[in-house]
C-alpha cells in the first residue's frame, strides 16, 4: 500500500487506465465464453475457418477491435463496436472511480476522519466495488443478449463478496461512527468512519450475534443460498407429498455433485473458521452483514418473482435476477438493497419507453437495471445516506415492511390480471 501511495497520482491514474482497459478485455472474453451460443468473436477464441489469420495486435484492448473489424462479413455489421466501447468505458471508469473513492467523495460528509487516515479503507472499497462492477458488466450484456444470467458469474461474485467482507470489512459502504444522521448543535468534529453493518442505525451490534446464535444464522443463510442455486425440480401438480418426493429425488440426481457438495463444504467451513477466529471483530460482523444483505436482497426479488408470477399466470422475472441480487446484496448490504429494488424499475421504465419508441417492443431483461441501480447507488451513496438513514431507526420493522411489498404487488396484479382476462380479452 505504501509503495502504491508513494507513486505520483498521474502514474497511478495511468496504471489504472491500462488496468481498466485490460479488465474490459477480459469482461468481453467472459461475455462471449459464458453465452449459451457459441461465438468466435473475441480475439481469445479460436477464429472461424474462413476468417483471416489473427495476430497479437488483435488482443490489444480497444485498438485490437479496430483491427478485428475486418471480420464484419462473418459476424455482422459493426459487431466490434460494442466490445470496443466496453473496453474504452472500463479504461476511463477505473481511474475515475478510483479518484472519487480515494478522495473521499463517496463518504458521507459528516465523517470528519481525514482522508489520509482512511486510505486503507478507501482502497478496499475501490477494489471491492470495481470487482462487483466487472461481474455486473458480464451479467448485464449476457442478459441483454440471451435473457439469462449464468451461475458462473453470480456464484464466484457472491463468494468473493464474502471474502471481501471478512478480510476487508471496510470495503463495505462507509457510514459515520456513531451513525448519526444530522449534525448536532454541540458537534465537536470527532465523528469517525465505519462500515455499514446489518444493525447500523437501529442498535449497537447485539452480543448474541457474536455467539453460537450468530454462527447458526450465518450457516443457515449460506445453506439457504446453496439450496437456492442448486438444480432441482419443484412440481406441485400431484400434491405436496409428490412434490417433496420430486424435490428430494432431483436434488440427489442433480445437486449432490462433487462441485456442489464442495461449494457447500467450503462455505460452511469458511464461515465457521471466521467465527472461530474472529467472533466479535469487524471481520465477523462484516461477513454476517454480507450474508444478511445477500439473503434480504435476493428475497425481495424472489418474492416478486413468486407473487407477481402467480398473479399474472406467467413468469414475472427469471431466477437469474434472484441470484444476481444475492451477489449484489453481499457487497451492498440489506439497507441499500431497498433503494436498488426501487431504482431498478424506474431505470427500466425509461429504457422501456425508449425501446418501445424505437422498436415497438417493450420486453426487457430486468437484471441489467438492477446493475445500473447498484452503480447509481454507489456513485451517490453520501446523498442516499443523508436523505434516508433516518428510516433505519425503525430497526427490524423496516426489512419486514419491505419483504411484505412483493406480496402486495402480487395482490395488486392478481385482480388486474382477472380484469384483463374476463373483461378486456373477452370484449376483444
Amino acid at each position: 500500500m505504501n509503495a502504491w501511495l508513494a507513486l505520483p497520482i498521474e502514474l497511478r491514474m495511468l496504471l489504472l487506465l491500462l488496468t481498466g482497459a485490460f479488465a474490459g478485455g477480459q469482461i468481453n472474453r467472459a461475455i462471449y465464453r459464458l453465452r449459451s451460443t457459441a461465438a468466435s468473436i473475441d480475439p481469445w477464441t479460436p477464429k472461424l475457418d474462413q476468417a483471416p489469420a489473427r495476430s497479437w495486435f488483435d488482443r490489444i484492448p480497444i485498438f485490437g477491435w479496430l483491427s478485428l473489424s475486418r471480420e464484419v462479413p462473418l459476424h455482422g455489421g459493426y459487431y466490434w463496436i460494442r466490445p470496443l466501447l466496453i473496453e474504452l468505458f472500463f479504461a476511463l471508469f477505473t481511474p475515475y472511480y478510483y479518484w472519487i473513492v480515494v478522495s473521499g467523495d463517496l463518504v458521507p460528509e459528516i465523517i470528519m476522519t481525514p482522508a489520509a487516515n482512511m486510505q486503507g479503507a478507501l482502497h478496499a472499497t475501490f477494489v471491492s466495488h470495481l470487482t462487483l462492477v466487472c461481474f455486473m458488466a458480464v451479467a448485464t450484456f449476457i442478459d441483454f443478449d440471451e435473457r439469462l444470467i449464468p451461475d458462473e458469474i453470480t456464484i464466484p461474485g457472491f463468494l468473493l463478496g464474502l471474502v471481501f467482507a471478512a478480510a476487508l470489512p471496510m470495503s463495505l459502504l462507509t457510514v459515520p461512527d456513531p451513525p448519526v444522521t444530522y449534525v448536532p448543535v454541540t458537534f465537536d468534529g470527532t465523528v469517525e468512519a465505519t462500515f455499514l453493518r446489518l444493525t447500523t442505525g437501529a442498535e449497537d451490534w447485539p452480543a448474541y450475534l457474536n455467539g453460537p446464535t450468530g454462527l447458526a444464522i450465518a450457516l443457515a443463510l449460506y445453506l439457504g443460498w446453496w439450496f437456492a442455486i442448486c438444480p432441482k425440480i419443484i412440481w406441485r401438480r400431484k400434491g405436496w407429498k409428490r412434490a417433496c418426493d420430486f424435490l428430494v429425488g432431483s436434488m440427489r440426481r442433480y445437486a449432490l455433485t462433487p462441485f456442489n457438495l464442495g461449494l457447500l463444504a467450503v462455505g460452511l467451513i469458511g464461515i465457521t473458521a471466521v467465527w472461530w477466529i474472529a467472533a466479535g471483530s469487524d471481520s465477523w460482523q462484516g461477513m454476517l452483514s454480507a450474508l444478511v444483505g445477500m439473503a434480504f436482497a435476493g428475497a425481495l426479488v424472489w418474492l416478486v418473482r413468486i407473487f407477481a408470477g402467480a398473479a399474472l399466470g406467467r413468469e414475472a422475472m427469471g431466477f437469474g435476477d434472484v441470484t444476481l441480487m444475492f451477489m449484489i446484496g453481499a457487497y451492498a448490504g440489506w439497507q441499500p438493497a431497498i433503494a436498488i429494488f426501487f431504482l431498478a424499475p424506474m431505470i427500466a421504465c425509461l429504457f422501456a419507453v425508449i425501446r418501445w419508441l424505437t422498436t415497438g417492443d417493450v420486453a426487457l431483461a430486468f437484471g441489467p437495471y438492477l446493475c445500473f441501480g447498484t452503480l447509481f447507488l454507489f456513485l451517490y451513496w453520501p446523498s442516499f445516506w443523508q436523505q434516508y438513514s433516518p428510516m433505519l431507526v425503525l430497526g427490524w420493522i423496516l426489512p419486514a415492511i419491505f419483504l411484505a411489498l412483493p406480496v402486495a404487488v402480487g395482490m395488486i396484479l392478481w385482480p388486474w390480471q382477472i380484469f384483463k382476462e374476463r373483461v378486456l380479452f373477452r370484449d376483444s
